[in-house]
């Protein structure tokens, strides 16, 4: 079976496609040609037989993969392509984002769905795997000795700004943790955090992926590194926004702390900055409701199976 996803930047949504790979192997017992434009996310999995980076294709071989996903996907379990996501060369329409991702649901169905599929996500993971030798060369990309909290206060702002809580809140809640080693990771852009291990662009793709898997719990709004917690069972405290739905990127590892009650207005899928003074949604989100959170977390007992890390 081939699984594409070739159109578009997000790391997170590429990443749930491991998820759903697993439900249809074990439904069907299917294995996998994947072509992606994240290809480390899928290195040493054991249901991909081929794996494709697309942007080391040559010219001919994306003609012929775009011909293959407009001209032979099909819907329903007896098609052998899904292109896990909305159709090659443009971007979804505001009234098809609004129609898929208003309801309560994971970014994993939604990705089955477009291809017609309807399996179980009741325990949603999603995967990643190491080869041993790749262990023992990425131990020493770690940046702390463990345990150690990661934190990434800035959200993907080239998509929307809207998932952000507050830099300064941040903050806070790391000076409300003397004890505890931070780690900050994201792009070497973002605004760095004091009294936190530097790490910001330090790390590539695999080598972050290792960090989320030693980490004690992992703190941001929503994104990727909470997508990629949920495959080690690292405990990912989110303080999520209006944005989108928390059910949207919400596993079993996932905390999300959520203005209760929520705003009218979420989920808003606004790309554009939110309009409405103080942006409630994350406004009214306090320092004490998240440091609460990572209190718990830090006085809970590790309790983790990293079934994705082959030892």
């Amino acid at each position: 079976m081939v699984v594409a996803r070739i159109h578009g930047g997000g790391l997170g949504d590429t990443f749930c496609l491991t998820s759903v790979m697993r439900e249809i192997h074990r439904r069907y017992g299917w294995r996998f040609v994947v072509v992606t434009r994240f290809p480390e996310l899928f290195r040493h999995h054991p249901l991909v037989d081929r794996l494709y980076a697309y942007t080391e294709l040559g010219f001919l071989h994306r003609r012929a993969i775009k011909w293959m996903l407009r001209h032979c996907t099909e819907s329903g379990p007896d098609s052998r392509v899904a292109r896990f996501e909305y159709a090659p060369g443009r971007m979804p329409s505001r009234d098809e984002f609004l129609r898929d991702h208003r309801r309560r649901i994971s970014l994993a169905q939604l990705h089955s769905e477009h291809w017609g599929l309807g399996l179980d996500y009741a325990n949603l993971r999603n995967d990643v795997h190491f080869g041993a030798d790749e262990i023992v060369q990425l131990g020493n990309a770690l940046p702390a000795a463990t345990p150690y909290a990661l934190i990434k206060p800035t959200a993907n702002s080239r998509w929307t700004p809207n998932k952000d809580w507050s830099h300064e809140r941040f903050q806070d809640v790391v000076d409300a943790f003397p004890r505890v080693t931070w780690v900050q990771t994201g792009e070497r852009d973002e605004p760095p955090l004091r009294g936190v291990i530097d790490w910001r662009g330090r790390s590539s793709l695999r080598e972050l992926l290792y960090i989320v898997s030693r980490a004690r719990l992992v703190l941001g709004p929503e994104g990727f590194l909470n997508h990629a917690a949920s495959a080690f069972d690292v405990p990912s405290i989110v303080v999520a926004s209006g944005y989108a739905h928390p059910e949207l990127a919400l596993y079993a590892s996932t905390i999300a702390v959520v203005r209760s009650p929520q705003v009218p207005c979420a989920p808003c899928w606004l790309r554009e900055p939110c309009p409405v003074p103080g942006k409630p949604c994350t406004g009214d989100i306090t320092v004490h409701e998240v440091a609460s959170a990572v209190n718990a977390v830090l006085a809970s007992p590790i309790v983790r199976e990293p079934q994705s890390v082959i030892l």
